[in-house]
């Protein structure tokens, strides 16, 4: 750009602005996370739809943003929809606490993340007989040949 002066008597100048714009990315971000503790047993199932924003990829209806799971325990009975961030489960639950993390990434690069544990409980364990422990006897025989 060229700014030109003028004054009264008729004298002027000139300078050349240069002005360069540079665009700011901006990271997506998820807007619905999951609480992070959440109980179930192994015969629930698990759904949950992450939706995420970012001005300039819009939101995951675009196809634009990219989701993807990742388990630090190892679990591999969910799974996610890369393109609308629906997380299920592919296989029956497994009893254990899984810690997992949920990310989503636009395509400038950025990510968001979000982390949720899931506790699944199994049958239930007995750890001692349902009766008055002082009323069993118990005896020791030792056998001679």
């Amino acid at each position: 750009m060229e700014l030109f002066v003028i004054d009264r008597s008729g004298l002027n100048d000139s300078f050349i602005i240069n002005l360069t714009v540079l665009e700011t990315q901006h990271p997506p971000n998820i807007t619905n996370p999951i609480s992070s503790e959440n109980n179930l047993s192994i015969f629930d199932s698990f759904s949950f739809d992450f939706n995420a924003s970012d001005l300039e990829d819009y939101n995951e209806t675009e196809g634009l943003l990219n989701f993807s799971l990742v388990s630090s325990d190892g679990a591999t009975f969910l799974i996610v929809n890369s393109s609308d961030g629906t997380v299920t489960n592919s296989s029956s639950l497994l009893a254990g606490i899984w810690n997992f993390s949920i990310f989503v990434r636009d395509s400038s690069g950025l990510n968001d993340s979000h982390n949720f544990t899931l506790r699944i409980y199994g049958y239930p364990e007995i750890i001692y007989p349902m009766m008055d422990m002082s009323s069993i006897v118990f005896m020791r025989t030792r056998q001679i040949t």
